[in-house]
């Protein structure tokens, strides 16, 4: 269960001091087999959902949908 005064602390930060929180506890409890390499890839991926416009996805159904649409109108 979470401590809810630690967590309405937590929630009163700026988004980039609870980014912060978040990368340490995650770094205090990951395993030992997280190497700086694969810890950058994952940070680099993290970022770049955090600045990815989700609101332009579409779902694999209507990608699907779309994809054979085109393959019968050909």
């Amino acid at each position: 269960m979470v401590n809810t005064g630690l967590l309405d602390e937590v929630m009163r930060l700026d988004e980039s001091d609870r980014l912060e929180v978040r990368d340490a506890i995650e770094a205090s409890v990951a395993d030992d087999y997280l190497t700086m390499e694969l810890a950058a890839l994952l940070a680099t991926r993290v970022a770049d959902d955090d600045a990815a416009d989700h609101n332009s996805y579409i779902t694999l159904e209507d990608d699907e949908r779309e994809v054979r649409a085109r393959c019968l109108g050909s």
